[in-house]
């Protein structure tokens, strides 16, 4: 939800004809039954904000599947070509080694046994370090990053939780912020994108018959990137992608929010047209 006045202006399309129109808060309420639904977004591009550490794609898979313990970061994945491109894209000073744990991984340092990772100082530094799964974010440089840059970001996080099934597009992840990071970065890249909290989930495993409650989830559903940008990296995922139902972003209700302050903003552009909260242009 955003808050506006009476009088701010908003670009809109009739959901029939697709036509462009400027319109009013108070013009939006009276006729939103007509279906007006916001225009799509450009990509946005923002100033570089500190230092990244790491790869895009990587910070996003290490997010997606790796543990961040205070000694130790290790990620598990089936895929070889995840495991390929982790090690591909490794700072200096920092492999890959197969842990005892099938499909295990840890991100060692040095070649000494009480050598440095500098792994554990990046992680560190951006303030990951012993996030647990649900307590996991996207640092803000990441945030912040080029087009190009949050785009590996996302791929990253999904080539690790994302599913592409029956024309749909999702992320799933038990910590909400991390979740709400997916949903600005999409909304960000012009695409877009809503979550939903899933609850009451229980899981098994093979040394676990009898199912367990699980923590809650945050799905968040995918959809209308821009041409060319893909939400995925891996093969095989992208190949399960299909041509899904699009959905628009449409006002779903205009309610009074009664008498506040405002501040009238005026930006260079020749529409006079601003992008607010939530990327809603």
């Amino acid at each position: 939800e955003t808050f506006a006045s009476a009088d701010h202006l908003w670009v809109v399309r009739n959901c029939r004809t697709s036509i462009p129109l400027v319109k009013t808060t108070m013009e939006l309420e009276k006729h939103l039954p007509a279906g007006r639904s916001l225009p799509l977004l450009q990509p946005v591009e923002y100033e570089a904000c500190g230092r990244t550490f790491l790869h895009p794609w990587l910070i996003g898979f290490l997010l997606a599947e790796g543990c961040f313990q205070p000694s130790s970061v290790t990620v598990t994945t089936y895929d070889d070509f995840c495991v390929k491109k982790m090690m591909e894209l490794m700072p200096p000073g920092v492999f890959l080694r197969r842990s005892t744990m099938p499909h295990n991984y840890q991100l060692a340092g040095g070649t000494k046994r009480f050598a440095v990772n500098p792994l554990h100082t990046m992680m560190g530094e951006m303030g990951l370090t012993n996030h647990r799964a649900w307590e996991k974010f996207v640092p803000e440089q990441y945030m912040m990053g080029s087009v190009a840059d949050r785009l590996a970001v996302l791929q990253g996080l999904m080539d690790g939780d994302g599913t592409a099934s029956c024309g749909k597009v999702s992320f799933a992840s038990s910590s909400r912020t991390l979740a709400q990071n997916v949903v600005d970065i999409v909304r960000g890249l012009g695409g877009r994108s809503k979550m939903r909290h899933k609850t009451d989930i229980y899981y098994t495993s093979p040394n676990q018959c009898e199912k367990k409650r699980a923590r809650d989830a945050w799905i968040v559903t995918i959809a209308g990137l821009p041409e060319g940008m893909r939400p995925f990296s891996l093969p095989r995922k992208l190949q399960s992608m299909k041509a899904g139902r699009s959905w628009t972003r449409k006002f779903s209700a205009i309610v009074p929010a009664g008498n506040q302050p405002f501040v009238c903003i005026s930006v260079s552009a020749k529409s006079g047209m601003y992008v607010t909260d939530e990327f809603i242009p």
